[in-house]
């Protein structure tokens, strides 16, 4: 429910719109903040490993009793501590600190989806007796390695895929 503050009336809309914004940029500031709870993730992602606490404690270099505190929140996660769950775990940063995978806009998606293709259509041109598996594989490898919007490189998977196959042939 919104609190009502009573006080002097703004001179203009103006400046009651821009304390009206104000005051909902604050409130969705403090909801944010309110749903970042990587204590909570990091036990659920202890817990998903099947690690005990020491052996989690291990991972990020801290004692047993300071991964406790960490997982009820008692004390910060260090970014290095965050930085060996991401290295260790290859988990969703995201996901970690607010409880969902990071959003990828429609753009991305597409983008994604237009790398995989070129590196499909690529890959069928060049080695038209590759195996499906095979071109699902390395499509799928280049749109990984693509940033969202950039324009893959096919080069690079083509000299890949090449090397590999004359490696297996045994002309290398």
């Amino acid at each position: 429910m919104a609190e009502y503050r009573f006080g002097p009336r703004p001179e203009n809309d103006d400046e009651a719109s821009e304390a009206m914004e104000r005051e909902l940029f604050q409130e969705e500031c403090e909801r944010r903040r309110d749903i970042c709870q990587p204590h909570i993730r990091l036990k659920a992602l202890r817990k998903a490993h099947k690690l005990s606490q020491e052996e989690m404690a291990e991972v990020l270099h801290v004692s047993r009793r300071t991964l406790q505190d960490f997982e009820r929140g008692k004390r910060a996660i260090p970014s290095d501590a965050v930085a060996r769950l991401y290295g260790r775990f290859n988990c969703d940063l995201h996901a970690l600190f607010v409880g969902q995978p990071y959003p990828i806009s429609r753009e991305d998606r597409a983008s994604f989806v237009q790398v995989g293709l070129d590196a499909v259509f690529e890959l069928m041109r060049w080695f038209p007796d590759m195996s499906a598996q095979d071109v699902r594989h390395y499509a799928t490898l280049t749109a990984e390695l693509t940033e969202p919007g950039e324009d893959p490189e096919l080069g690079w998977l083509l000299e890949m895929v090449g090397r590999r196959r004359a490696e297996a042939e045994g002309l290398l």
